[in-house]
């Protein structure tokens, strides 16, 4: 062999290791990965410029020093226990995660495979490995995780029954709603086969709905009852990224009160409706607005309007023809309704008429209240008067009737009590002096005091009752002008304002003009001058009638009940008539103390 030849061949040897460390350099250097070297102690021997990329260090500063002062010291053993494994076994292991320390402080992941480096005698001296930084895939797989979590958190807090199953039946996921129903744990229900957890019956009814779910690829909605409670389940199609059904989500949810609120509410809604046609008045309702929304059918009945024209109205509208008690326009403003509804308060007995289409006017006692619900108005409540305002309508034309009457007739019962008084006046004087013309004068007297109450009872507007100060302050004055003397009697009059029916005024009267009538004739005989005091009083139901002169006074011998002159007997009876008593008082002069019940 020529020298030339023998040293060609090393020259492209080693050129070709050249090449090759050539590019095995470019390969380090260039590389994203981490690539290093440790001695059999762990300690650096080679380590890529891409550590200084990812951890901040320079080469220099790692060469050198044991991996232990870079490694997080809670992944230490793990570490060393993957060192020892490779050291004992010989063989290259991978996919080791632990935390390295980065220039600034902080933590980073690494992923690493580490591979033992052998002497010609097989031993191990050391170590050679790729690390690649993972920190951002591991926040990515923490924050992947804490989502699920907190999903699975609010999958199992909805108060909800909830799986996902395959066609077949398998449970994929559950809530542990969905397993606390069926009496498991949601352990106990992943995996396995949900028809065989129900009766045959309603396992093949499921069975059923799921099949058409994914057959139509559209929701099913259904409600059943179970062990006394109502469930509402809807199951709906989960598509695959063909948009084929791949498998359903279940949701069922306990709608047992809600069916009781709803039969409650049913069987309100009946109950109302019941009562809102039966009812024996017109009821209508209105919206916020004042236009009408509903109403019975006495409501239609009543004012002539059927139902679709009733609630194309409003409360106010100008179709409304509507009349006071007097006949004249009665404005929107005064409806009872609507003052109920801008007043908000109860609007109760206004009293109107409502002319209808042909003109007929029916009387209505209206009622109307706010209704306390959104959206809402009044309800008006109103029931027809018109036969009662007819029926008053005749009553007061009978009570006017009859004051006419009682008017008349009053007026001939003084006129002709007028002419019977004349008469006796005449008979008087053709009588001339003595016991029988006097006897004649009284009875004139008595006949004047009726006389003039029926002429008070006549201009009263022939009402059957009279102000007690109409009737005796001019009777008692008209009796003193019959007995026109020279004597100066002075009469004090005290009375109260009350009232009294036309027959105890008629004895009143007749027993005031005898005690007057006695007074004049004898009670001031050899006396210039006297005093007649009449009192009447009424403390509730009792009436006290005082009359007192200072005259000579009554002798004893003379009282109501011994005394044989008629108007004694005639006072004695008229106050027994009126149901009351009299006493008789003798003291500076004579009092007269009477007593009855009005």
């Amino acid at each position: 062999m020529s020298t030339t030849e023998t040293r060609s061949i090393p020259l492209a040897e080693y050129e070709a290791l050249l090449a090759s460390e050539r590019t095995y350099r470019l390969l380090i250097e260039n590389s994203r990965d981490i690539i290093y070297t440790m001695d059999d102690e762990g300690v650096f021997t080679f380590v890529s410029p891409s550590w200084q990329g990812m951890l901040g260090h320079k080469p220099c500063e790692v060469l050198g020093k044991s991996f232990r002062n870079f490694v997080h010291p809670e992944d230490l053993p793990a570490c060393q226990a993957w060192i020892d494994f490779v050291i004992g076994h010989g063989v290259r292991q991978e996919n080791l995660e632990y935390r390295v320390l980065h220039n600034d402080g902080s933590w980073r992941w690494h992923i690493s495979s580490l591979t033992s480096l052998h002497n010609a005698s097989g031993c191990v001296t050391g170590f050679e490995g790729i690390a690649r930084d993972v920190t951002e895939s591991r926040r990515s797989e923490d924050a992947l995780g804490e989502s699920q979590r907190n999903l699975q958190s609010v999958f199992n807090a909805i108060d909800e029954s909830i799986c996902f199953m395959e066609r077949n039946g398998t449970i994929l996921a559950a809530n542990t709603m969905f397993a606390a129903r069926l009496g498991r744990t949601t352990a106990e229900c992943i995996g396995k086969d949900a028809y065989g957890m129900l009766n045959p019956e309603l396992a093949k009814n499921r069975r059923a709905c799921v099949e058409e779910v994914f057959s139509t690829g559209k929701p099913l909605a259904f409600d059943d009852k179970r062990t006394g409670r109502w469930v509402h389940q809807v199951i709906y199609p989960v598509l695959d990224a063909s948009g084929r059904t791949s498998r359903v989500v279940i949701y069922a949810t306990d709608i047992t009160e809600q069916k009781k609120v709803m039969e409650s509410l049913r069987v309100s809604e009946a109950l109302y409706r019941t009562l809102f046609e039966v009812s024996p008045m017109g009821l209508t309702i209105s919206d916020a607005t004042g236009k009408i929304v509903e109403s019975n059918r006495l409501a239609s009945n009543l004012l002539g309007l059927p139902a679709g024209d009733h609630i194309k109205r409003s409360i106010d509208g100008r179709e409304w023809k509507i009349v006071r008690t007097d006949g004249s326009p009665m404005p929107p403003d005064e409806f009872a309704s609507t003052r109920a509804l801008n007043e908000h308060r109860i609007v109760e007995s206004v009293e109107m008429g409502i002319i209808k289409a042909d003109n007929e006017t029916i009387w209505l006692n209206v009622a109307a209240a706010p209704v306390p619900l959104e959206g809402y108005g009044v309800v008006i409540a109103y029931n027809d008067i018109t036969e009662r305002k007819y029926a008053e309508k005749r009553v007061q034309d009978l009570l006017h009737e009859k004051e006419i009457i009682l008017k008349e007739a009053h007026h001939r019962i003084k006129n002709n009590l007028g002419a019977i008084s004349s008469l006796l006046r005449l008979q008087a004087n053709e009588a001339g002096e003595g016991d029988c013309a006097d006897i004649l004068v009284d009875a004139s007297g008595r006949v004047e005091s009726m006389m003039l109450l029926y002429e008070k009872l006549y201009h009263s507007g022939g009402s059957s009752e009279l102000a007690i100060t109409e009737y005796l302050p001019p009777l008692i004055e008209q009796v003193q002008v019959i007995f026109d003397t020279d004597k100066k009697i002075r009469t004090t009059i005290a009375i109260e304002e009350f009232t009294l029916t036309a027959k105890a005024l008629s004895a009143l009267g007749i027993i005031i003009n005898e005690m007057m009538t006695n007074s004049m004739k004898y009670a001031f005989k050899g006396i210039a001058a006297g005093s007649i005091r009449v009192s009447a009083r009424k403390k509730d139901a009792c009436v006290t009638i005082e009359y007192e002169d200072d005259g000579i006074g009554l002798p004893e011998s003379i009282s109501l009940e011994k005394s044989t002159g008629f108007g004694m007997r005639l006072i004695g009876m008229l106050v027994e008539q009126l149901g009351g008593t009299v006493r008789i008082e003798r003291e500076r002069g004579t009092r007269f103390v009477m007593t009855f019940t009005a």
